[in-house]
This record gives structure tokens, sequence and C-alpha cells, in this order.
């Protein structure tokens, strides 16, 4: 199995900083984004396409743009025979998913997401399934999405701001922190950071290293640096350049893996593919655990 971990809004100091030596054995890389919104990213990512290429604007409309099916010929999900899909913007049909939401919330169709559910601890119980003989589910693919170290950081319910308020307060809260205590704004994101990490350590327990375990960033998050005489929080169109939020961290669970050179989101489709290739696919033992476990489905 090869687990795709999105870590929305993760910034690629923090990354450094923190989450550097989870695994017993690892590889690191960084690249600039391609765009500082999710779905674009996302979709990027998926097809190995500019979001010009897709046809997608570069804002919060790509979240409920159809994507026209003649120009997806390929997607990462194509080059796997099980995957499912967990965690934020995961397509319709999830299991958990705000009414709000919902009604309207299908990202990027035509892409086929076998979305499974909206709540992050949900991971848990779908990877500790596949070790579960006797459990029919396994899958060759887990895309996960977690919302952990996007704001408001580390405390999301699964529900959408018609449904809990407190998420449009908490974005204003972070402005005005920003403006008078940064030293709390920044403090506040490391809670969500130290989140991610308890997650990431949570999943490679569950794992004990046998599954290859891919992260990545779509953007970084502004906490209070100075735009233009401004001090800005979150993130948007125009800002790619900015080192917070346009670089983004990318790392394997293996160790002296080659990066494609000039990495981007744009090459993480066939970077997945040719590790699942090198370290599942093609691996015999591996193989033969996988039959047994279908053999007791």
């Amino acid at each position: 199995m090869v687990l795709c971990i999105l870590w929305d809004s993760l910034r690629v100091d923090f990354a450094e900083k923190y989450m550097k030596g989870i695994f017993p054995q690892e590889s690191w890389t960084k690249f600039q984004t391609i765009e500082t919104f999710t779905a674009p990213v996302i979709s990027s990512i998926i097809t190995g396409k500019t979001p010009e290429e897709l046809g997608i604007q570069r804002d919060e409309s790509a979240f409920w743009t159809a994507i026209d099916p003649s120009k997806i010929d390929d997607t990462l999900f194509d080059h796997f025979e099980s995957y499912i899909s967990l965690g934020r913007l995961i397509g319709p049909g999830p299991r958990e998913m705000p009414p709000s939401r919902k009604e309207h919330f299908e990202i990027l169709p035509p892409i086929k997401w076998r979305a499974q559910s909206n709540w992050d601890p949900d991971i848990f119980q779908y990877i500790g399934a596949k070790y579960s003989i006797t459990s029919p589910d396994y899958y060759d693919l887990i895309w996960y999405h977690p919302f952990i170290t996007h704001g408001p950081f580390s405390i999301y319910t699964g529900e959408g701001p018609k449904e809990c308020p407190e998420v449009v307060n908490c974005d204003r809260l972070m402005q005005r922190l920003a403006e008078t205590d940064r030293p709390a704004l920044l403090n506040w994101y490391k809670k969500g950071v130290d989140n991610a990490i308890a997650t990431l350590m949570g999943i490679e327990h569950i794992t004990n290293g046998m599954e290859t375990i891919i992260c990545f960033a779509d953007h970084g998050e502004c906490l209070g640096e100075e735009i233009n005489g401004v001090k800005v929080t979150g993130h948007f169109g125009g800002m790619k350049n900015h080192p917070d939020i346009g670089m983004v961290p990318c790392w394997i669970n293996r160790p002296d893996v080659k990066f494609p050179e000039n990495m981007s989101h744009l090459k993480l489709k066939d970077f997945i593919v040719d590790c699942y290739n090198k370290y599942e696919k093609n691996n015999e033992e591996y193989q033969q655990w996988k039959k047994k476990k279908l053999s007791h489905s």
C-alpha cells in the first residue's frame, strides 16, 4: 500500500524544523507550489497537468468546477487496482460531510475519488483494517488529505461555517493575533503541527515501516508576515513567491530516494506511481502478503 498524505497549509519551515526524523529512514525535498489555492493543486497532482490545461480557475471557484472529461486521459488513481480517499475535500458521497457543503460538494469531477470519509481520525480505521485478517478491506493506495495544519489549527470539527460559526470567528482571531500577538498565533499553528506529528507517528506505528508513506503539502500559510505594510494570515492567489506559502515540503519514509529533477506538483503523480512499482508492486514478499490477505476476504 502507498499512503499519500497531503498536509493542507503545512509550512515548509515548520515541517523541516519539527517533522524531520519521524521515520527511521527518510528522504526529503522541497519545491515551489503550482498555486496557493488547494483545489487547483490537487487537480495538478492527480492529473499531472496544469490548472490552465484543465480549464480550472486559480481561485475558490475551482472547488465546484467540472473538468472537461476529454482533458483527463490519465489520473493517479488509474495506476492502482484499489484505492480510497479520506479527509478534506474528497469528492461526492463521503460518510461524514456537513449538510451545508454536501449538497454542492463534488470537487473536480469527473475525477473518481472513491471518497470514504471527511473525518480525519478515520485514517486509522482504514489503515488498521488492512492489517486485520478478518476485514475484507484492502487498498493499494490511500489518499489522505488532513485539515490539521490548516486554520483554525487543530480544532476542525468536520462541520462547515453554517454549523460551526467558530470557524469564521477563528479566521478573525487569526488576523487579530497577527496584528497584536504574533507569538500566540505561531504557537496556535504549532499546535496543529503537533497534532500532525502525532497522527503521522500513529500511522508509522500501525504500518511498522511496511508501507510506503509519501508526505507533501499544497501550499504554506501566512502567520502574520508583513506584506506591503500589512500583517497577513492565510493563503491566497498571487503569493506563490512568498517563501512561507510558496515553498512546500515533500518527504518519504524510504532512504536515498532520488526525487525528479525540478520537482513539482506536476511530477508527483509519476513519482508516486514509480514508488508504488518499486516498493510494492514489484516486491514479491509484499505481493505474497497481499494474496494471503485477499484470500481471507
